[in-house]
């Protein structure tokens, strides 16, 4: 028995539908910008990156609030702080990953959010997962596994560890967000982009880049990561946890594909076996979706 709550609540639904795989579409632009940094290390990445993803943020803050801005970031009080933590665990396991394993490893590591999310989102929120949506969790998880051991043999254990701590910390944020979608939540944003920047400037040796890496740094914080972010935010305003990291995971798709047409980056045997897997589970729960709404 199907139970919605109207016209009104399923145009909703098909919003944030809409909106998070909108995001998912900009942050598949993460493998080929990363790729096209020349000289510069992890740390600088994560410094300048953050710095033009805080800048943009604010000035969407000042444009939409004006005289309220830091009001409105207070009134996010313990979600905005949760989900930035959360963002920054993310994003500097994700770029030190990346020196270790290919795009495809990681993108499709990141296939094993909705199963974190959605046991998270169980223990900390009281949501309810349909049943057929544990199948294509479990899905996920096991191509991911596929993943991670054919991994080991190649000595990549170190950069898939990242990739799953990077993915812990997305998952994170996908709860934290959906716990506080009554409220702006495009705080928790800005402070993960501040957490981060401040880690990183105190872990950089040097500040100095080169203009080309600097502007695809700045890239990386504003198409790529403010955007992607931004859509996110207001997506999971309108779907459930699992249901948000599942669609937004188009990017795992995406991502992959973009760095094998421009550079011709493919990942190992088992990691294109274990993405096919992740890849069909998101299939499955796409058509869940459509079955199943997300209560509201």
């Amino acid at each position: 028995m199907i139970v919605t709550g109207g016209p009104a609540k399923d145009r909703r639904h098909l919003v944030g539908i809409a909106l998070v795989l909108a995001a998912g579409l900009c942050l598949s632009f993460y493998g080929p910008l990363f790729r096209l940094v020349e000289a510069a290390d992890g740390w600088q990445i994560l410094l300048y990156r953050s710095a033009s993803l805080v800048v943009t943020m604010t000035l969407v803050f000042v444009a939409r609030y004006r005289g309220g801005v830091i009001r409105s970031i207070a009134a996010a009080g313990w979600h905005g702080v949760t989900g930035g933590l959360c963002l920054t665990l993310s994003s500097v396991c994700a770029v030190w990953a990346l020196f270790h394993i290919t795009v495809a490893n990681l993108f499709f590591v990141f296939g094993v959010a909705p199963f974190l999310a959605s046991i998270l989102a169980t223990l900390f929120l009281g949501e309810r997962v349909h049943r057929a949506s544990w199948a294509t969790m479990a899905a996920a998880l096991t191509g991911v596994g596929i993943i991670v051991m054919g991994g080991l043999g190649a000595g990549q254990q170190f950069g898939n560890a990242l990739a799953v701590l990077a993915t812990l910390g997305f998952a994170g944020l996908s709860v934290t967000l959906r716990s506080g979608r009554h409220r702006d939540m495009m705080p928790a944003i800005i402070l993960g982009g501040l957490f981060t920047g401040l880690a990183a400037l105190g872990m950089a040796d040097s500040l100095a880049v080169t203009i080309h890496d600097l502007g695809i740094c700045i890239l990386m914080g504003t198409v790529h990561f403010a955007l992607g972010l931004v859509l996110f935010n207001e997506g999971a305003k309108y779907v459930r946890a699992g249901e948000l990291t599942l669609l937004s995971n188009i990017e795992i798709i995406l991502g992959p594909l973009w760095v094998w047409m421009i550079f011709g980056e493919m990942g190992r045997a088992a990691t294109l076996i274990g993405g096919g897997v992740v890849i069909l589970a998101i299939s499955g729960q796409a058509l869940i979706s459509v079955r199943y709404p997300a209560a509201r």
